[in-house]
């Protein structure tokens, strides 16, 4: 029989078809448990069950598409998943097959995002004398968006956390001033591989090299086609062709159809790229593992604080700006990699040993 202490039932947003960044944060988490020598798996909670025929179809046809299917492939090829879960009930069977819970990345503690799954993600499923742990759990913005009767659920589903850690300062701060808990700011688990991790993924021979004309990538959670001008715009200040991150439009049966990238076709996007414009945490982030130019259009809807939180604390906080003040002098500065590796490696340290450690005081 598997030692199950070696066993971690891991809880995250892992399921979308189209968030590179949540499934690749999923791919990070896994991968740093298994470095640590545990045996991760992930709990596999998906949003609904009930799906007619015709949603199936048109789910089918979709997936053909916009390359969801891909997707699905990543997860199965890189990940190690438990039978699909959509219930309370079928989440609190999993403790039969785990004596330690890990839950985060990303951003699982946000009513807004786990919607009627909420107090899954603070483990409410999960029963007495197992080990539960938050890495890098995220409210997505820096102030608590929950209801009174959430604030109370919340409060006693956190005070039987072993150990607490979150993504962005502000969480450190909500955890105190709203649950009564202590909590340790971390990094993103993906900043915890390296480029060598990545590349693993893209089968990338750096003797013979795989380097494009030099180009721009973009990545915009607001406007997803790249339709609203930027790439005619980067085409005049910067003199470079544009790629955008998240996919293009084909034609298919004589339609025009936007179709998404693979996972594989976006980390290689990043990884070839001379500059990169994007709104979204996940692409700066791997915009800094690649040690690219890049600057982060602030997005107010998708969430400000955890994007501030990281930059600040590497000092990279003049790469922020505005969808209609973007600084393309800002974008051809180089950034100086060397001090960033200095502030990362600080965080990264600190960040691991909570990992090992799975405590913080109460």
């Amino acid at each position: 029989m598997k030692d199950k202490r070696k066993r971690i039932g891991v809880l995250t947003f892992h399921y979308s078809n189209n968030n590179f960044g949540a499934v690749l944060q999923t791919y990070a988490s896994f991968n740093l448990l298994r470095n640590l020598g545990y045996s991760p798996v992930i709990l596999n909670l998906l949003p609904t069950k009930k799906i007619s025929f015709i949603n199936k179809l048109k789910i089918f046809i979709a997936s053909f598409i916009n390359a969801s299917r891909n997707f699905n492939l990543f997860r199965l090829k890189n990940l190690k998943l438990t039978e699909p879960l959509y219930s309370f009930e079928d989440c609190k069977n999993q403790n039969k097959n785990f004596d330690i819970f890990y839950v985060g990345s990303d951003q699982v503690w946000r009513p807004v995002m786990a919607q009627e799954r909420l107090y899954r993600y603070f483990l409410d499923f999960v029963e007495k004398g197992k080990t539960k742990i938050s890495y890098a759990a995220s409210f997505g913005v820096a102030h608590w968006e929950g209801s009174k009767e959430e604030t109370l659920k919340v409060s006693e589903l956190l005070s039987q956390f072993d150990a607490i850690s979150v993504r962005e300062e502000s969480g450190v701060s909500i955890c105190k001033n709203h649950f009564d808990v202590n909590s340790f700011h971390v990094l993103d688990p993906t900043l915890l591989l390296d480029q060598e991790d990545y590349n693993e993924l893209l089968h990338f021979d750096s003797s013979k090299g795989n380097k494009k004309s030099p180009y721009a990538a973009f990545y915009l959670l607001s406007d997803l086609k790249g339709c609203k001008g930027l790439p005619n715009q980067i085409n005049k200040q910067l003199g470079v062709p544009t790629f955008n991150l998240y996919g293009k439009t084909r034609k298919i049966l004589g339609k025009n159809l936007f179709r998404f990238n693979t996972v594989e076709e976006w980390l290689n996007g990043i990884r070839d790229s001379d500059y990169i414009i994007t709104d979204s945490y996940h692409c700066v982030i791997f915009s800094i593992i690649y040690k690219k130019r890049f600057v982060c259009i602030v997005n107010e809807k998708k969430g400000v604080a955890r994007i501030k939180s990281l930059l600040s604390n590497i000092k990279l906080e003049d790469r922020i700006c505005y969808e209609d003040n973007i600084d393309f002098n800002l974008l051809k500065k180089e950034v100086d990699y060397e001090i960033v590796k200095e502030k990362l490696d600080i965080l990264k340290t600190d960040s691991l040993n909570f990992l090992i450690s799975g405590s913080v005081n109460k």
